[in-house]
């Protein structure tokens, strides 16, 4: 024979389950929602370095000069990877990151539009975005930049911010489930 939870018991634990299932859906929102501002964030950021590259291969009358402008703009900008290709050959490059190779297809000089790449190496997460960018005499087919920014803070970020969560879900979750308990048993007194 079972026996049967009380009132006050099945009350508390629906509250209780209630309060859970509010707050880690609250939780899991507000993380999609700080991934997606990361996300939009790193893409404002790709954007702005590939524009400010094709300015700068625009107004280049050549290729030294164009490898001599990008170095003096961009080499102090940490976390931040270039690669810069006419027909395979490397134009200017900021470091030996890889783009995968899967992904490299299909580029335009408009690259609003292009979905960001993301990946994983060495224990550190990318974003990228490639565009296409004119060659400095004008006259050849475009070269192609692909530019990527190390996101290992917002990683670091969000588990920061994840544990707190967790951490303040099981707290809440506790005193929801206390004061579901005492509501319950106070308001089922005069039944009693």
């Amino acid at each position: 024979m079972t026996q049967r939870f009380s009132l006050t018991t099945r009350l508390t634990l629906f509250y209780t389950l209630a309060s859970a299932t509010v707050l880690l859906g609250l939780g899991w929102l507000t993380s999609v929602s700080m991934n997606q501002h990361f996300e939009d964030l790193d893409r404002a950021t790709l954007l702005d370095k590939i524009h400010l590259i094709q300015e700068v291969a625009g107004k280049a009358n050549s290729k030294p000069v164009l490898n001599e402008r990008l170095n003096d703009i961009l080499h102090s900008h940490e976390g931040l990877f270039v690669n810069l290709e006419y027909n395979g050959l490397p134009v200017f490059v900021t470091s030996d990151l890889k783009i995968p190779s899967e992904s490299v297809t299909n580029l335009r000089a408009d690259s609003k539009n292009q979905s960001i790449l993301s990946w994983k190496k060495n224990g550190h997460e990318y974003r990228a975005l490639g565009a296409l960018v004119p060659t400095p005499s004008a006259n050849g087919e475009p070269m192609t930049v692909w530019v990527a920014l190390d996101t290992n803070h917002h990683a670091h970020f969000q588990r920061h911010f994840q544990t707190t969560l967790a951490v303040y879900v099981v707290l809440a979750t506790i005193l929801s489930g206390l004061l579901g308990w005492i509501a319950a048993n106070r308001g089922l007194a005069p039944l009693r």
